[in-house]
């Protein structure tokens, strides 16, 4: 199980050191943002814009092969970790309900180790499935959602704290007057 940030590399040149030099998308700073919310709209809506967002490509960034050093990261320095699993669950079995439960059970317990957690609850799940065609779209919705194409945050501390409310109800509040809870993507 991996943990990375989410990008896209357009035009890569790979270098001698296991490393690509990329070029990531991110949103500009605009006044817009002051008043409305970035969005983008998964497919088009009539009478109204597909999406506000406007992005400007970061080149040349460097993106670092870590085969080989996988043991080298760890969550809390780096914000990401490599961990080698053995969950038990076959390709085919990702597609099934129960096949899905019991890989997100040795999840829970591999996050609840890892991070010295109280309670991991695995809340929601996407598969993402390149269509042939991508980044360009087709205009028909995908079976499955598609993988992103610029740098993002998927959540905002009230988001965090709002999805714990969906999810534990009355309970929500020993969770949230906790120390600390996290939101792990």
């Amino acid at each position: 199980m991996t943990f990375k940030p989410r990008m896209q590399m357009m035009s890569m040149s790979i270098e001698h050191d296991k490393a690509v030099r990329g070029s990531i998308y991110f949103l500009n700073l605009d006044d817009r943002y002051k008043k409305e919310k970035p969005y983008a709209f998964r497919y088009p809506v009539r009478g109204v814009e597909q999406t506000n967002m406007r992005m400007t490509p970061t080149e040349g960034i460097r993106i670092k092969d870590i085969r080989g050093r996988e043991n080298d990261f760890t969550f809390d320095k780096d914000g990401f970790t490599v961990a080698n699993v053995d969950h038990g669950v076959s390709y085919s079995d990702f597609f099934t309900e129960q096949g899905l439960k019991s890989y997100f059970k040795v999840m829970e317990c591999m996050l609840q180790s890892l991070l010295g957690a109280e309670k991991v609850h695995i809340f929601r799940h996407g598969i993402r499935k390149r269509h042939v065609e991508f980044p360009v779209s087709t205009g028909q919705p995908y079976e499955y959602d598609q993988p992103t194409s610029v740098a993002h945050i998927d959540t905002t501390p009230k988001e965090a704290q709002m999805e714990i409310r969906r999810q534990y109800g009355a309970d929500a509040e020993q969770y949230l007057s906790k120390s600390r809870y996290q939101w792990i993507k």
